[in-house]
């Protein structure tokens, strides 16, 4: 069982460390590390931004399993994910992508839900197919080529 709350400020450090996982790094579009003053510049922006749902994962002991981010424009919105790496591979992604979709279509207008995968992240692509995003097209990102998968919500 997997269930959400809201990013705090406390999460800030949590969600840095998360950031910079190399296997994360890797599944990214930009690979470099992150320093932390900009990830804290960067936290805080999302966190007073009214367009940005911003949540973490926790399983039943409340341990933090992950954290998932809606970022709006308009009645669409486009998911970033990650996993702690202790809970990779037993998966909580495709049941935290579905969680997080009821979530933010119980909370806003939501329309459609866009994921942008990098073509070799064989294992997003997967928890995302499993929780229902289709496939749409090859899309570029930052100069690299990547799945856009998009989950139409229902009305």
């Amino acid at each position: 069982m997997v269930k959400l709350r809201q990013v705090t400020e406390k999460d800030c450090r949590l969600i840095w460390n998360w950031a910079n996982d190399p296997q994360v790094r890797a599944g990214s579009f930009s690979t470099d590390s992150i320093p932390y003053e900009n990830h804290r510049q960067w936290f805080e922006s999302k966190l007073n931004d009214p367009s940005c749902f911003f949540y973490i994962a926790e399983n039943r002991n409340g341990e933090p399993v992950g954290q998932v981010r809606f970022d709006f424009e308009g009645k669409e919105a486009t998911i970033s994910i990650s996993l702690d790496r202790e809970f990779r591979d037993k998966g909580y992604g495709s049941k935290l992508i579905q969680l997080a979709a009821k979530k933010i279509s119980d909370v806003s207008e939501v329309d459609k839900i866009h994921a942008y995968i990098k073509k070799e992240n064989t294992a997003s692509l997967k928890s995302f197919q499993e929780a229902g995003f289709q496939d749409l097209k090859v899309a570029k990102v930052d100069n690299q080529q990547a799945f856009h998968l998009i989950l139409a919500m229902k009305s």
